[in-house]
Order: structure tokens, then C-alpha cells, then sequence
């Protein structure tokens, strides 16, 4: 009786330490999981910075590129808008 009682303890403990074992990947995986989508949003982030930065400098060129056009006369304009 003891050694049916002690095989069945011992089959319990075998299945807990399988369970936990399992438990223990998955959470690894997670966390894998989790920092490469971390990783995803820092680079979606610096690529958003890179373009923002980007359209600054282009509404700066565009800005000029108007204030200088404010200046041509109606026959530069219309010479302009030809080629």
C-alpha cells in the first residue's frame, strides 16, 4: 500500500515538474516575444522621428521657396509656370 502511494506521489511530482517546465518556456517565449515587439516599437518610433524631422525641413524649404516666389513679377510667374 505504501509503495502504490509512494509510485503515485512519485508520477504526481514527474507531471508537476513536466508542467512547470512547460510553463517556464512559455514564459520565456513571451518575454522573447515581448522585447522583439518592443524592439519593433523603438524602431517605429525613431522612424517617425526621422520623419517628422524630415517634413520640418521640407515645410522650411517650401516656406522659402513661396516667400521667394512672392517676389517675382506677374511676367516671372507666368514664365515660371511654362517650364
Amino acid at each position: 500500500m505504501i509503495g502504490q502511494g509512494f509510485v503515485a506521489l512519485t508520477n504526481r511530482v514527474d507531471a508537476l515538474t513536466e508542467i512547470t517546465a512547460l510553463v517556464h518556456e512559455y514564459v520565456e517565449t513571451l518575454l522573447e516575444a515581448q522585447g522583439q515587439t518592443s524592439m519593433k516599437l523603438d524602431q517605429a518610433v525613431q522612424l517617425l522621428e526621422a520623419l517628422t524631422d524630415r517634413q520640418e525641413v521640407t515645410e522650411t524649404q517650401v516656406a522659402k521657396f513661396d516667400e521667394r516666389t512672392q517676389r517675382l513679377t506677374p511676367v516671372h510667374g507666368q514664365a515660371v509656370q511654362e517650364s
